[in-house]
């Protein structure tokens, strides 16, 4: 299933909202979706990655289809690979 890259990032910045993760900016480029944490630090990075996972479990979207990476100076990013 070939997903819309813009419609990952709507559900995504949707569920983190709704889990009360308001400080990390969610944007999509061409390829990828970004999410800037506002507060980078270890426990931040670890914190919205375990959110990220959770939204894989609770979704219809395959954790298999992505890359998701980033670093703990407040960058994450979510890569589509396709199936």
């Amino acid at each position: 299933m070939e997903i819309k890259l813009d419609e990952f990032t709507e559900d995504l910045r949707d569920y983190m909202y709704d889990e009360g993760f308001i400080d990390a900016q969610i944007e999509q480029d061409d390829e990828e979706v970004n999410v800037y944490l506002d507060l980078p630090n270890t426990e931040n990075y670890d914190t919205h990655i375990e959110v990220i996972e959770s939204f894989f479990a609770q979704s219809n979207y395959d954790v298999e289809d992505f890359e998701i990476d980033g670093d703990y100076e407040g960058h994450i990013y979510i890569l589509y690979e396709g199936e």
